[in-house]
Order: C-alpha cells, then structure tokens, then sequence
C-alpha cells in the first residue's frame, strides 16, 4: 500500500475535509479515546476539524492512500510559552480502521518527530487511555507513561477511565559540536 505523508493547513479542499471527517467517526466507532463518547455527525466532524485546522500554531499531517484518500492523521502543538519553546503535545492520532495493522500511525508519528527535531522540540507530550491500544503502540515506539488520573475520560457506557500521560524525548545532535559516534 503507497502512503504519502503532508502537512495541511489553511482553508481545507472539501474532499479532504470529508475524508478526515469520516475517519474521526470511524476512529471513535473503532473505540478510539479522542475526545468523543458517542461518533460525531460527519457535520460535526467537519467543523471540529475546520476549528482543528485553524488553532494558532498547530501543525497537522495526513497519511494519503494511493488513492488519493485520508486514511490517518496526527497533530503537534508546539508550547506557545517563552519557557517552554522545547516542548510540544501530540494529539490525535487515528488511521482509518480499514487500513490499521499497515504502518500508518508510524510513518505520522515519525513525520511529527522529525518535524519536532527540526524545530528545536525535544520534549514531546500526550496522553492515552491507560492500557489501550495507543498506549501499547506508544510504548513500544519509546514513549514514557509518567502519571496516570484516574477517571480523566469517559466511555459510551458513562464509565470513567483512567488517562496516562506520556512523554518522549528527543535529540538534536547540534552540528557546531559533533559527538564522536
């Protein structure tokens, strides 16, 4: 399966829009822990992300099938701090649920690490639903559950879950002072 990694910003192309707002649905009718208990409208999908897409400072990648489709996604909000300019948080990361199981949710989150590195983030944040899925996948990639605050979602039964907060850092081998390796 061909998948191209970008970056969108800005005013969206209605087939992008229609694309990502489908696969918000799909996550969340997947069982994915990203902000929804119940699926959104497609309407409601399609203005959460027109928002998305237009908050000061967030970069947001798309994973395109050969197709041309929107089949994954994740963001990056940079701190806007004057203190915290090395740190950022990941959010939302979702692949539609025909194509998971093929490297997708890796090949964004590469893309945003490399993007991070290249922009001086070297502290990088999120948070998971304890013991899914994504925090399994998180784990394996190198990321660190530090805390965890119970009752912090809740699920399409009421139930409160409990969220982990996880953090990864990052290098940047400053060119001036080359390490010997």
């Amino acid at each position: 399966m061909g998948v191209t990694i970008e970056i969108v910003c800005g005013e969206l192309p209605t087939d992008v829009l229609t694309d990502l707002a489908n696969m918000l649905t799909d996550s969340v009718l997947g069982g994915a822990s990203i902000g929804w208990t119940f699926p959104p409208l497609i309407s409601e999908a399609s203005a959460w992300w027109t928002h998305h897409i237009a908050t000061p400072g967030i970069v947001v990648w798309i994973a395109r099938d050969e197709s041309g489709a929107v089949v994954g996604s994740v963001s990056l909000l940079p701190a806007s701090k004057l203190n915290s300019q090395h740190r950022a948080e990941v959010m939302k990361l979702m692949v539609h649920r025909h194509v998971r199981g093929r490297g997708i949710s890796r090949m964004l989150m590469a893309a945003l690490e490399t993007y991070a590195v290249e922009h001086a983030r070297t502290l990088l944040v999120l948070d998971t639903e304890t013991e899914s899925l994504a925090e399994k996948l998180y784990q394996k990639w190198g990321w660190t559950t530090f805390g965890i605050v119970d009752d912090y979602v809740t699920n399409e039964q009421g139930r409160n879950l409990p969220c982990s907060f996880m953090l990864k850092r990052l290098s940047i081998q400053d060119e001036r002072h080359p390490t010997d390796a």
